[in-house]
């Protein structure tokens, strides 16, 4: 979360305001989202391997740059269209945000939730066991 937001917000700006720093191959445009996929593939190879605490943070911040850049455009892979500024970017970009903050800040709230489910599903299947008995 603390790489993931000022990775999207920073993208967004420099595509916006229009920094030259894009990447071209042979005529070819090379998107950030390249960099993204890239970087959340090093990061999960790094996340196996990785042990040392401090370290496994810096892991955890490459993470979220390499899920900002590469779900900044998701609209574009989604569509498989070269218009940077489709809505599901930024609906994808707020989904996965609320999704984050429920793991880092309400992940007590949402385990109790699970036990409580899975209680009441052991016992319905107790209750069907004893019923089909009968």
């Amino acid at each position: 979360m603390m790489t993931f937001l000022p990775t999207f917000i920073i993208a967004r700006i420099v595509v916006y305001v229009g920094v030259p720093i894009f990447v071209f191959v042979r005529g070819t445009h090379i998107h950030h989202l390249t960099y993204g996929i890239i970087l959340l593939a090093i990061t999960g190879y790094l996340a196996l391997t990785v042990q040392k605490p401090r370290r496994r943070l810096w892991v955890a911040g490459l993470y979220g740059v390499g899920l900002a850049l590469a779900f900044d455009e998701f609209g574009m892979w989604l569509s498989l269209r070269d218009d940077y500024w489709v809505r599901w970017s930024y609906d994808v970009v707020l989904t996965i945000i609320a999704l984050l903050i429920n793991a880092v800040y309400f992940s007590d709230f949402w385990l109790r939730v699970l036990k409580q489910l899975k209680g009441r599903v052991q016992r319905d299947r107790t209750d069907l066991g004893s019923r089909a008995q009968r």
